[in-house]
C-alpha cells in the first residue's frame, strides 16, 4: 500500500505536467499520483495518460465539464486512501526528499495532523532556485491551539498549499474545501485541520512554486485590500464551523480583526507615502469597518 497519495490538479497546464510529475515520482517514498484534469482542451489530457502507461503509479482522471479548482481539491480528498495526502498543482513542483521527510515526521508523531515546511519561487523561464540541503534539518511541533493562535495574531502570513502534507484520516475527518472562498481556501483549511491535532513544521523547503503569469492567485488578487478581505474571510469561516471546539472564539475573532486592520492601515501608510491616495484612503476605511476600536481613533 502506498504512504501517500499525490493529487496533481490539472487545466490547461500540459506543457507544466511532466516536470510537476518527475518532481513527485522522484521521491524516495512510496507514493501513488492522481492526476484530475479539469476538461482540459490542450495536450493535457494526452500527456497525462502518457505518464501513466509509463508508470503504474500513476492513475487519471478526467472531466468533460469544468467544475473548478475546489471540486478537483474534494474529488482527490474523497479518492485518497493512503496514510497521508498531498496536493501539488500542475504547475509547481515537489522539492527533492519533500515527502519522506514529511512521511517520517508524520509517523514520528502520531497526533500531528498535518506538516507543513518552506516554498520556493521560481520565475518560468529563469535560473531554477538553488535548494541547499547541506543545513542541518529542523522542525517544530505545535500545539493545533497554538498554530491557530498564531494565524490569529498574524493572519496576512502566508502559508504555501503545496508544503502541506495531511494525515489522511485527519483530512477526511476535517472535510472539504470550502469552494466560496477561492483564494484563501487553504487558510481555512489549515485552521480547521489544525483544530484536529497537532502541527510539524519545518524550515526545509517542501514545495516550488513556479511563476508564469497565469497563476491562478491572478485572478482573484485585485490589491492589497481584496488579499486581506479573502484572508478575513477564510477565518470567519473557520471560527463559524469550528469555533465552538475552541476555547475562547470570540476573543479569537478579535484578535483576527484588530491585526486585518492594523495590516491594512499599515498599507495605507505605504500607499501614501508612495502617492496612491485613492489605495490609500480605500484600505483606511476598510481598517476602521474592521476594527471597532480602530474606527473610533479613526
Amino acid at each position: 500500500m502506498p504512504q501517500i497519495d499525490v493529487l496533481v490538479p490539472s487545466y490547461q497546464y500540459g506543457r507544466f505536467l511532466p516536470e510537476c510529475i518527475n518532481s513527485i515520482r522522484s521521491q524516495d517514498v512510496d507514493l501513488r499520483i492522481l492526476i484530475l484534469d479539469n476538461a482540459s482542451t490542450d495536450d493535457s489530457v494526452e500527456i497525462a495518460r502518457q505518464l501513466a502507461s509509463e508508470d503504474a503509479r500513476i492513475e487519471v482522471r478526467t472531466r468533460e465539464t469544468n467544475l473548478g479548482l475546489m471540486a478537483s481539491f474534494n474529488e482527490g480528498v474523497d479518492w485518497a486512501s493512503s496514510p497521508y495526502f498531498a496536493i501539488v498543482c500542475a504547475d509547481d513542483l515537489v522539492a527533492p526528499g519533500a515527502l519522506s521527510r514529511a512521511v517520517r515526521l508524520l509517523d514520528d508523531h502520531p497526533s500531528a495532523a498535518f506538516l507543513i515546511g518552506r516554498e520556493l519561487e521560481y520565475i518560468q523561464d529563469e535560473p531554477f532556485p538553488h535548494i541547499d540541503q547541506s543545513q542541518p534539518e529542523s522542525w517544530r511541533m505545535s500545539r493545533g491551539v497554538d498554530f491557530i493562535d498564531e494565524r490569529c495574531r498574524n493572519p496576512a502570513s502566508f502559508v504555501a498549499l503545496g508544503t502541506l502534507v495531511t494525515r489522511t484520516s485527519v483530512q477526511k475527518q476535517a472535510g472539504h474545501y470550502k469552494a466560496h472562498l477561492s483564494y484563501t481556501e487553504d487558510v481555512e483549511m489549515m485552521l480547521r485541520l489544525a483544530s484536529f491535532g497537532d502541527v510539524v513544521e519545518t524550515s526545509a523547503v517542501q514545495a516550488i512554486r513556479r511563476l508564469h503569469g497565469k497563476n491562478m492567485s491572478n485572478v482573484y488578487l485585485k490589491g492589497r485590500k481584496s488579499d486581506l478581505i479573502y484572508r478575513k474571510a477564510a477565518f470567519d469561516s473557520f471560527l463559524d464551523e469550528r469555533g465552538n471546539a475552541l476555547a475562547d472564539p470570540t476573543c479569537l475573532r478579535k484578535t483576527i480583526n484588530r491585526n486585518i486592520a492594523i495590516r491594512a492601515a499599515r498599507w495605507s501608510a505605504r500607499a501614501l507615502l508612495h502617492g496612491e491616495l485613492g489605495e490609500s484612503w480605500d484600505l483606511l476605511r476598510y481598517a476602521a469597518s474592521v476594527s471597532s476600536r480602530l474606527g473610533a481613533r479613526a
